[in-house]
């Protein structure tokens, strides 16, 4: 059982950006994003920002001022992209 209105395949194929413009695991790329930064990046994350999104998925940064990134751009790539993409396709199973 997956996502309701989720298909049940096709998540495992894609890539972090195909992932990223999908309807459905969009949204969850954001959240998972930003919980990875919040636990695995926490001295950065921290440092930079409020953990608090705008409007439109935008980071808040500490001085209360929107970030103009999302979660999602603060990641890196490599293994931390690894890790969230993990973390994404975990829950839309």
């Amino acid at each position: 059982m997956g996502i309701e209105g989720a298909p049940e395949s096709g998540y495992e194929s894609m890539d972090f950006d195909e992932l990223l413009k999908d309807p459905v695991a969009g949204s969850i790329v954001e959240k998972k994003a930003l919980e990875y930064l919040q636990t695995e990046n926490a001295e950065y994350f921290n440092r930079e920002f409020s953990g608090e999104l705008d409007e439109e998925g935008y980071l808040f940064k500490k001085d209360g001022t929107t970030s103009n990134t999302k979660p999602s751009q603060n990641i890196g790539g490599g293994l931390a992209m690894e890790k969230v993409m993990e973390m994404v396709r975990a829950e839309l199973k």
